[in-house]
């Protein structure tokens, strides 16, 4: 079987077109210290709400800037307050360091077990 050139000169636009159109960059992976961020994340902004409304300015601070070093922002809504903020901080240093011994990135483990110590201290 002969193929004319005829032929192939009205395929090749085809092809071309449809090889153009496939997305060849692949999908990143999902970050796999995503779910320990956005559980350290939700902790800093509830703490920064709580000490917000006692007027705590250097506790609120001092989570302010935690929440910072996880690129995080205070929402517009604000979360839902603690009843006992330190509570809260306490409770919060097993989680933060059992993420921080998971985390699979180098800066992702070393924020959090940083936050994790300032808590750990009573912060």
């Amino acid at each position: 079987m002969t193929v004319s050139r005829r032929t192939i000169l009205v395929a090749m636009p085809v092809g071309a077109a449809a090889a153009a159109c496939r997305n060849r960059s692949p999908k990143p992976p999902p970050d796999p210290d995503a779910a320990a961020l956005a559980g350290a994340r939700d902790t800093e902004q509830r703490l920064v709400a709580a000490y917000d409304a006692a007027g705590d300015t250097m506790r609120r601070d001092l989570h302010a800037a935690h929440l910072s070093a996880l690129a995080g922002t205070m929402p517009s809504a604000l979360p839902a307050l603690p009843a006992d903020p330190t509570g809260l901080v306490r409770g919060s240093v097993a989680p933060l360091q059992a993420a921080a011994v998971g985390a699979r990135s180098g800066h992702v483990a070393a924020v959090l077990a940083s936050i994790a110590a300032s808590h750990l201290s009573g912060s």
